[in-house]
């Protein structure tokens, strides 16, 4: 056999680089395909050969470790021939690819040869180990055709973690029955297993050094690696169309998300402008009010709301945005100006001085709660007193009635009674409700109408006014 630094024609200490240029040009020289071009048979071989050397040498010199282990066995390799030191096996000469012709499976195939040479290893520890040493299970080596994950993957897994159990007493340097005393013996026991320890790793080494050298040869194993990097190569295009498809629904998530913000958004808009609208068909305006009241804060309006707004003065037919507003508007010179306009106008046209007494209690009422900080119930309630409201007479009900002219329908006003603010609340609700109920009607025909003035004007022209 020839080294393999002699073929590719380096030095021992070349690098992987010189190497690779080396096995470069020396291929480019001897390829096959320029013998046949010469039409020689003989050169045709001559090339083939040197061509299958040169791809052998590079194999394992680029290998930092076939390289490692060829470089310190390189004279056991060269010499293949030699059998090794346990004078058994000719192992080093399988370390080559020359010994096997081709990859069939014919006798000088690569499987034939190397089935050969592993079934005739593990023969040998059979044969060479203690007495009560059983023979074992071996994994076959297989043939061309053997699966791969059955026969080829348990041989390689045997014989990669190999373990031999011969003894190796044959290496013995020392025979123990020459020893004169018990310290000599021991001595000579010593010397003679570190020997057989060292021969012992140094087989199992170059056996699992062999497993490996073929299984880097072994077409089978070169075919279930290319079938991993495919089934590595779909599962990753796997994963990406997963993550195209988590991102997608992701993104169609988000869409969705925005597309109902949008529409929340609209719709609040939507229900915005509703209410400007509605507040421009009653013609909304900003008052201005007097130096003791926040202009801001006030608006006119007209009759139609007043009784369904608890921030409405009545005399002063304005409404506000806040009950701090009401309260000081209350206080206010020009609101107590109007209270007295407004009483002297009913005593003056209705003749009921009753009711004006009523309308100054509830303003006296009015100003002294506002005080306490009234709640928006209580203006609620201070302003439903102060409003007039048309009811027919209802029997058995305790409550203080003024009666007007006989030109006027009989009104009836609830006394403001001071109560805890639960009780005001529950009152103010339900006034509301009796009012949505009974409407504005005529205690006389049962009209209802849409307005106090419209009543008012009803009882003048038909005479409906009721007296007690």
């Amino acid at each position: 056999m020839k080294c393999h630094y002699e073929v590719l024609e380096v030095p021992r200490d070349a690098k992987v680089e010189d190497i690779k240029k080396a096995r470069d040009k020396l291929a480019k020289k001897f390829h096959p395909d320029k013998a046949h071009q010469a039409n020689d048979p003989s050169l045709v071989a001559e090339y083939t050969a040197t061509f299958r050397l040169i791809q052998q040498a590079y194999e394992v010199l680029s290998d930092n470790h076939e390289r490692a282990w060829y470089d310190s066995h390189r004279e056991q390799i060269l010499s293949s021939g030699n059998k090794t030191v346990q004078e058994d096996i000719a192992l080093f000469s399988y370390f080559n690819t020359s010994c096997y012709s081709g990859y069939g499976d014919d006798e000088n195939g690569f499987y034939a040869v190397y089935q050969k040479i592993f079934t005739q290893i593990s023969a040998e520890d059979v044969r060479k180990a203690k007495d009560n040493y059983e023979e074992y299970d071996v994994p076959v080596f297989g043939n061309s055709t053997s699966p791969y994950d059955d026969i080829v993957n348990p041989f390689y897994g045997f014989w990669q973690s190999y373990s031999t159990k011969r003894t190796f007493y044959s290496l013995d340097k020392w025979d123990l029955r020459e020893a004169d005393n018990r310290r000599t013996s021991r001595a000579m026991e010593k010397e003679n297993k570190r020997v057989r320890d060292a021969a012992k790793k140094e087989w199992n080494e170059s056996v699992r050094e062999l497993a490996s050298f073929v299984r880097k040869r072994d077409p089978r194993v070169k075919a279930y690696r290319a079938l991993l990097e495919q089934k590595a190569e779909e599962n990753r295009l796997k994963v990406i169309a997963l993550q195209e498809e988590q991102r997608r629904q992701r993104q169609e998530l988000i869409s969705s998300h925005v597309d109902r913000t949008d529409n929340a958004e609209l719709e609040k808009r939507y229900r915005d402008l509703e209410k400007s609208h509605k507040k421009a068909g009653r013609g909304d305006t900003v008052s201005d009010g007097s130096a003791d009241e926040c202009d801001e804060d006030v608006e006119v309006i007209e009759e139609d709301d007043e009784d369904d707004d608890p921030l409405y003065c009545v005399s002063c037919e304005k409404r506000f945005k806040s009950v701090p507003a009401m309260r000081n508007h209350v206080q206010s010179k020009q609101h107590r100006k109007n209270m007295e306009l407004l009483r002297a106008e009913l005593v003056e046209e209705e003749g009921v001085e009753g009711l004006a007494d009523d309308l100054d209690q509830l303003n006296v009422a009015d100003t002294e709660t506002s005080t306490q900080k009234p709640t928006a119930a209580d203006v609620s309630v201070s302003k439903k007193a102060e409003s007039v409201v048309a009811k027919p007479p209802i029997e058995d009900e305790e409550e203080e009635t003024v009666i007007l002219a006989q030109s006027e329908p009989v009104i009836e006003v609830e006394a403001y009674t001071s109560r805890n603010k639960s009780k005001k609340e529950k009152k103010t609700k339900m006034a509301q409700q009796k009012v949505q109920e009974l409407g504005l009607k005529c205690a006389v025909c049962r009209e209802v109408f849409p307005s106090r003035n419209k009543l008012f004007q009803h009882v003048k022209d038909e005479n409906h006014a009721i007296l007690k």
